[in-house]
């Protein structure tokens, strides 16, 4: 009983204590674990934390590459509100955005998008970029009409008098829609490149879609200007190489196929690179830009690869995201076509530029030597082949 007495009355007096201070206002709260979601700052232990006082209008986004979607961010604060919003991918190969909340899907895989603000609130958004299906494969060709045999004119894609890069096929069957207008109607198109010294044989370029016009020709022939003025992203042929076009044709109103077919080994005709327009790097199928935005290249010669994007589309004067010209095995880095020695590098769009690079590589000249082919002979003077022995003692 002695020993309770004394415990007792240190209880009382700590709670009286604990009472004046309270109505002193000098207490100091426990903070409970959802009471931090409301901080800024650090956590307890000095690593940064995420903030409640500003949020994402998406925390998960799904996106196929060459997708865009727009990232908006709010601060919850009212005295943090004119604080200037920092927009940072974890991994700009994969999810590119940029300081307006632009985001979209360069390569597929995961990445995470933080916006952030000098006084250290933050909100994240993670997000998963996904292979981009082709809108070929997407349509019903059930009740459309395939077409075995169709011509075209000029003997392939060409440059028209103004320039304009084109390619005309003749199908009988469609001009009898062609009479009515062409606005009402969508030509999809599939490049595939029969071959090519720095391009994979049979690889298949991303699906184009275009609005076809009359041709002057005759009336069952239509344009299809991959390149010309104020179409400065559709596709572009490399001169002198072959291809095999598939085509879909739509009726834009109901997106319903009337025809379907193939052109096999369609040239790049001699003197297309004259056009103006002519820019073999750019290949924006996958890739969409904004009206003021302009297209930044990167092309890696034979042995090698661009790891970053090496499709980008950026407003004037912007500094691109970085990308890396990686060797593949027996390869190494050799340059690129302006000069730049170092494999990584970022650059400003220039609206009167062409804004393409292309990286070289040469063989490695360490994998490329060959061993000797020499022999040793023994006691028992029976020949032995010298690479057996290559790193051992003989």
């Amino acid at each position: 009983m002695k020993k309770i007495l004394p415990i007792a009355l240190a209880l009382f007096f700590a709670m009286l204590l604990a009472s004046c201070q309270m109505e002193n206002g000098t207490a100091t709260p426990t903070l409970t674990p959802n009471a931090s979601s409301t901080l800024t700052g650090s956590t307890p232990n000095g690593t940064a934390s995420e903030d409640k006082s500003i949020e994402l209008d998406k925390t998960c986004i799904t996106i196929s590459k060459g997708q865009s979607d727009l990232l908006s961010a709010t601060i919850l604060k009212e005295a943090e509100k004119d604080q200037r919003l920092i927009f940072v991918s974890s991994d700009s190969s994969i999810a590119y955005i940029d300081q307006k909340g632009n985001l979209i899907g360069i390569n597929e895989g995961k990445a995470e998008i933080t916006v952030k603000t000098p006084s250290g609130l933050m909100a994240k958004c993670a997000v998963t970029v996904t292979p981009k299906e082709d809108p070929f494969d997407s349509f019903d060709l059930t009740n459309a009409e395939k077409l075995n045999w169709a011509s075209y004119i000029n003997e392939g894609i060409y440059a028209d008098e103004k320039g304009n890069i084109t390619f005309s096929p003749s199908i009988w069957e469609f001009g009898q829609y062609l009479k009515f207008g062409s606005t009402s109607y969508r030509v999809y198109l599939r490049f595939t490149h029969r071959s090519s010294s720095n391009i994979p044989q049979r690889y298949t370029f991303p699906t184009i879609c275009m609005e076809p016009k009359k041709s002057s020709y005759n009336t069952y022939t239509m344009n299809l200007f991959l390149l010309a003025k104020n179409n400065d992203g559709t596709f572009c042929p490399i001169e002198g190489e072959a291809y095999d076009i598939e085509y879909i044709i739509i009726k834009k109103s109901t997106k319903q196929p009337l025809f379907y077919g193939t052109f096999e080994n369609v040239k790049a005709l001699d003197g297309i690179s004259s056009s103006e327009y002519y820019s073999p790097s750019v290949m924006p199928g996958y890739l969409p830009k904004n009206d003021g935005e302009f297209y930044l290249s990167y092309l890696a010669g034979e042995g090698g690869q661009i790891d970053g994007g090496e499709l980008q589309a950026h407003e004037d004067g912007i500094t691109g995201y970085e990308v890396t010209a990686t060797a593949k095995a027996g390869y190494k880095f050799y340059g690129w076509n302006d000069g730049v020695k170092t494999p990584s590098r970022s650059d400003v769009v220039s609206a009167e530029g062409k804004n393409q690079y292309k990286a070289y590589f040469i063989k490695d000249s360490r994998d490329d030597m060959p061993i000797a082919n020499m022999y040793i002979f023994t006691e028992t003077n029976r020949p032995v082949n010298a690479k057996t022995y290559i790193g051992e003692d003989i």
